[in-house]
């Protein structure tokens, strides 16, 4: 259990330390391996699990293994001088060969045959189901006003909840011309379903009902988070959408553990909280901000049982862009809180050291399971079980130490945990807090606020420092002198008052530390700089006790009765308003969230470096050391944002096809590193809804594939955007691309009737992107590149809703290369095209309308003559693009044509000779 004091204990131990051990009140101690072999064979474990990665020779590892083995044990007995370095050489090749050896994916592959969308009865059982639609029905514009409502306003019905469920799968129909016959699988499906029939699963049940099954949808872009892999770690094999009512439960069996802790989760979370919100909002004798909301139990379902559920996009989002995410959801740091609070009373009430650390175990394995166990939790766990079982055998309390053993015992269970984001975070900010933002505090501040305590027992001042033992003797002198002329309390109120200066000196450091270091992950993975992160937090952080110490009675109370429950709720929800106040302030602050480029590999693995040597100096005696440390860590969080990877010119000019499923997207870059985009793609067609569903209601393409493709391929503002046409599948993800890349000028066809093509306008305007209304026959002078435009013609007349033939067709032109980008243009447009004389020649052609049969005519084809061509479309979507009679044409007239839907993200580059590169990225670095 650690606490912001330090690695020492706790405040009710405090006389106790300084007897026992007066030297760690006055210096920090050096970073040794004997202090800290866990840690040390923890990093080589490591790094052998991360070698794996690159080199897999399975045979060769199992031998060296098996001889370091043996050679370290002869060196224990015969050369104990070279029996650390064997040992840590072992760890290395144990971890190697773990990672080796450990299967990447266990999920059942048997049936994607059957993931082809069509209806199939299968027999499964249900592994876990849990409400998947939001509740908005009392949330008001701001979504972080929470509580607040119009005067005698009314909460508006909630939509209906759909629930996902996980259903291991024993048996599908196999569809066949002649007669349907059951197969048996072991597979597991991840599966949406209707409210009504998702209400009536029971985790546990066998039941009989028809799927759509699908695989998981993979966008192959670099830098796009892969959906399918992350699914495969968890077992599961297919996605899919329940057939409403055709669900027949076929028999109840015993639900094992895990499953009747769900069930009294979702009760909790999903049930209890929020008809104790709908209860309170009929009292209208309390003030609203003292009610709680919809809004309000969403998020005390997430804090108190990590339910996310009811959270919305917008919700999330405030929270995520002022770096307090981590404090409204159930994290490492709640398990803490929850460890420390028991651990506290526990010793308050004078139990056996063994008692205290059992009693603390099992309610922080029983606070763990409730909140679903999730994989953040369970790292906290381990952490925490690993510093309560150092306290129970006696053992030194050495923070790094517990952070090592917690990584080790992590990682024999499971090697490719390290290729987790959320793994590396908990190990970067577990390791910040025990070897920086600890001795740092130890070095300054600590040893002053722990001598704020016990002030009568002057005893203590003798085994103390000089420097801290005359602040005590200053201290207590004033208290009394202020008690003498104005009276005992104010003594009292200046002792008060310094403690909670040090204690917010305390998390000022810690918070800084943190969020210093935290700079490079969240740019890597993230693509976030939180500039105000730290005030956010200082301000929210001590508001988390006393909501946790409110809500938990609340919500206890609640199971008995309302009215009573009202005495912890009602402080709660003010609380909460008041933390949502706060963040909605500072949310509204322009630079409060910044969207940047991951630095590459070798800078990220430098700053990595100087965190490690952050470390190594704050242990060291050197009182300057402290300060390099210091140093060192601003320039990680200067080095993550500068470092970031950017363009260099290519001399060529280059296009990108992004894989966006059924839509288009196409990045262009000039010779000198000027950026365009056309199109973001977008959601289209029950397949794609399917997809958005299973990955959440708040899936937003153009955030969460078109962007990282864009930052990782160093991009960090957008000289162009530019819209072909207002169809969703080429307008979706623009909204997100303009306010991450805040492009110079926004380029449009025509302004047809469309709601989001006009707010996208609006955000364009309000941002102070210039937007152009471009027509055929205008040319635009794009750095060396020269666009033309070919289409729309300046006579068309668009209908009343959204066309292909809107589409703006251009063309552009580097030396004696060029590229015809077709957007949907349909068979009027290329007669236009064909009639006005405005085809010639072309390097590259961008295929129109994903290949559909009504683009890319022959004579079209004849005039352009293409050397490659590129077509974007989904892969096994519904309107069969790209038509093989399309395929067929581009094959006769000899152009070498790719398709995103079975390549993903294909690379051209046009050199000024003519010649062109085509190139498929690999998805990683």
């Amino acid at each position: 259990m650690q606490s912001t004091h330090g690695e020492r204990g706790l405040p009710s131990m405090l006389v106790r330390e300084i007897r026992a051990h007066p030297s760690r009140f006055s210096r920090v101690l050096p970073l040794e391996l004997r202090r800290a072999p866990l840690l040390y064979t923890a990093a080589m474990l490591s790094l052998g699990v991360a070698a794996s990665q690159w080199w897999r020779p399975a045979a060769l590892l199992v031998c060296a293994t098996g001889l370091c083995i043996a050679i370290a044990a002869i060196a224990l007995r015969c050369a104990p001088r070279l029996a650390t370095a064997t040992t840590l050489v072992t760890w290395f090749l144990l971890g190697w060969t773990l990672g080796v050896l450990h299967p990447r994916s266990t999920a059942d592959s048997t049936i994607l045959p059957y993931a082809d969308g069509m209806r199939r009865e299968v027999i499964a059982t249900v592994l876990a189901v849990q409400p998947l639609a939001q509740r908005d029905g009392t949330e008001s514009a701001d979504p972080l006003r929470f509580g607040e409502q119009a005067p005698d306003q009314e909460p508006s019905a909630p939509e209906q909840t759909r629930y996902t469920a996980d259903l291991r799968l024993s048996a599908v129909e196999e569809l066949n011309p002649d007669v349907a016959s059951m197969t048996p699988t072991t597979a597991t499906a991840r599966v949406t379903l209707s409210g009504s029939d998702g209400a009536a699963l029971r985790c546990g049940e066998e039941l009989r009902t028809v799927l759509r099954l699908y695989r998981p949808r993979q966008f192959r872009d670099p830098g796009v988070w892969q959906y399918g892999e992350w699914l495969a770690t968890q077992e599961v094999s297919a996605t899919g959408t329940a057939v409403p009512g055709r669900l027949t439960q076929m028999a109840m069996r015993a639900p094992p553990l895990m499953c009747r802790v769900q069930q009294i989760r979702m009760w909790a979370a999903s049930q209890r909280l929020h008809d104790f919100a709908a209860w309170q909002h009929t009292q209208a004798w309390l003030p609203r901000v003292m009610r709680w909301s919809e809004a309000d139990a969403a998020a005390w379902s997430a804090m108190l049982f990590g339910d996310r559920s009811a959270l919305t996009h917008s919700l999330r989002a405030s929270f995520e862009q002022t770096g307090t995410f981590h404090l409204f959801v159930v994290s490492g740091m709640h398990l803490g809180l929850v460890a420390w609070v028991v651990f506290a009373l526990a010793e308050r009430l004078r139990s056996p050291r063994l008692l205290t650390v059992l009693l603390t175990a099992l309610a922080t394995c029983g606070y763990a399971l409730l909140t679903g166990f999730g994989e953040p939790v369970q790292r906290a766990l381990f952490v925490t079980l690993a510093f309560l079982l150092a306290q129970a055998i006696g053992r030194e309390r050495n923070a790094l130490n517990a952070v090592g053993a917690a990584v080790l015992a992590m990682l024999l269970v499971r090697p490719q945990a390290i290729r987790d984001t959320a793994f590396q975070m908990t190990v970067l900010i577990a390791l910040t807090l025990a070897g920086i933002a600890i001795p740092l505090l130890d070095r300054t501040i600590a040893p002053y606020a722990r001598a704020c305590r016990r002030l009568h027992l002057l005893r203590l001042d003798r085994r103390l420092p000089p420097h801290v033992a005359q602040f005590r003797v200053r201290l207590r002198w004033m208290a009394r002198e202020l008690g003498l002329t104005f009276g005992s309390w104010t003594g009292t109120a200046l002792v008060g008052l310094v403690r909670a200066g040090m204690a917010l000196l305390s998390l000022s450091v810690l918070s800084a530390v943190i969020e210093l270091t935290m700079a490079l992950p969240m740019a890597v993975y993230f693509h976030r700089f939180t500039a105000l992160a730290l005030p956010s937090n200082l301000l929210v952080m001590p508001l988390i006790l006393p909501l946790t110490v409110c809500g938990i009675p609340a919500f206890l109370l609640s199971l008995i009765s309302y009215p009573v429950a009202l005495l912890a709720a009602a402080p709660a929800a003010l609380l909460l308003h008041v933390a949502g106040g706060m963040v909605r302030s500072l949310a509204a602050i322009h630079v409060a969230d910044l969207r940047t480029p991951g630095p590459p590999t070798s800078v990220a693995l430098a700053l990595v470096a100087c965190m490690a040597l952050c470390i190594a100096l704050l242990r060291s005696r050197p009182r300057v050391a402290g300060w390099a440390a210091v140093a060192l860590a601003c320039a990680v969080a200067v080095g993550t944002v500068l470092g970031a990877r950017h363009l260099l010119p290519a001399r060529a000019l280059q296009v990108a096809a992004i894989d966006v499923g059924q839509g288009d997207a196409l990045l262009l870059i000039a010779p000198n590193g000027k950026t365009m985009l056309i199109d973001a793609g977008g959601q289209v067609g029950p397949e794609e809804g399917a997809h958005q569903q299973q990955r959440g209601a708040d899936f937003d393409i153009g955030e969460q594939v078109v962007s990282p493709y864009l930052w990782h391929r160093g991009i960090s503002r957008l000289d162009v955007l530019a819209l072909s046409h207002a169809h969703m599948d080429h307008l979706g993800g623009m909204s997100a691309v303009l306010s991450n890349f805040r492009p110079r000028e926004l380029w449009l066809s025509e302004d047809v009737s469309s709601d989001r093509l006009h707010a996208l306008i609006a955000q364009a305007r309000a941002q102070g992107t210039d937007v152009r209304w471009l027509h055929a026959g205008q040319r635009q002078q794009w750095q060396q590149v020269e666009m033309d435009v070919l289409s729309p013609r300046t006579d068309y007349q668009p209908g009343s809703a959204p066309a292909n033939d809107d589409s703006l067709v251009l063309r552009a032109v580097f030396g004696r290369s060029s590229a015809l980008l077709a957007g949907d243009a349909e068979l009027p447009s290329e007669d236009a095209m064909l009639a006005a004389h405005l085809l010639s020649p072309v390097t590259l052609l961008k295929v129109g309308h994903h290949g559909s049969m009504t683009s890319t005519s022959e004579p079209f084809l004849d005039a352009l003559a293409p050397r490659v061509a590129v077509i974007s479309c989904g892969r096994g979507n519904h309107f069969g693009h790209p038509r093989m009679p399309v395929l067929q044409r581009l094959s006769e007239h000899h152009v070498l044509t790719s398709r995103t839907d079975t390549m993903g993200a294909v690379e051209y580059t046009l050199h000024e000779d003519g010649s062109v590169t085509t190139a498929v990225p690999p998805l990683t670095d």
